[in-house]
Formats: C-alpha cells, sequence, structure tokens
C-alpha cells in the first residue's frame, strides 16, 4: 500500500503546463498514483493564481483557479483510490508559484 503524500511543490517556470503527478514523483519516487481524497492548495506567499486542469491549458484562466489562500478538495464517494494524479495539470503566469499536496490512500 502507497503511503500518504503531503509536500509542498513549487512551479519553477511561468506559462508552463506541468503534470501534477509528474511534480509528486520528483519529491516522492514512490508516490501512488491514485488516492481516496486530494486536497490541492496555494499559500498566501504567492503572487498569483494556479490554474488547474487538463494538459490542453494554453493559459491561467482555462482552468480551476486556486488564489492565494484557496484549496480544493476531490474525495472519493465510496472511499476508494479512485482519485487520479496523472490526468491533472497545474500552471501560473508567474514563476516560483507553490502548491501544498496532500493525498490520502485507503
Amino acid at each position: 500500500m502507497a503511503n500518504d503524500f503531503y509536500r509542498i511543490i513549487t512551479l519553477t517556470n511561468a506559462n508552463q503546463n506541468y503534470s501534477l503527478y509528474s511534480l509528486m514523483v520528483l519529491v516522492d519516487a514512490n508516490v501512488a498514483r491514485n488516492f481516496m481524497q486530494l486536497q490541492i492548495s496555494a499559500p498566501d506567499s504567492n503572487t498569483n493564481n494556479i490554474a488547474l486542469g487538463a494538459n490542453t491549458m494554453a493559459g491561467i484562466t482555462d482552468g480551476d483557479q486556486l488564489f492565494p489562500t484557496s484549496s480544493r478538495n476531490l474525495e472519493s464517494s465510496n472511499g476508494k483510490n479512485e482519485i487520479s494524479v496523472t490526468n491533472k495539470f497545474v500552471r501560473s503566469d508567474a514563476a516560483g508559484q507553490k502548491l501544498f499536496i496532500r493525498g490520502m490512500c485507503h
């Protein structure tokens, strides 16, 4: 069983779509691909919004907006590890923006 995941991730470059899973693997090679619960938060120290969406995002307004201090919580309806991070991407108009990512496995 994979361990729960809780890390701070930095989006190094501006205007680049980052695979959420690829960013997570950089800090934990054994990270799970699927979670029971997933929370993605933007700290108040961020200076720009972060978009959460698909790899086809062409700009910051194409995804679900994470403003500084905001978060998105995803939870499986049946308590199983069904929330995939392999199909989620993040993007920001500014370099150096951070994300707090917490994934919980069953």
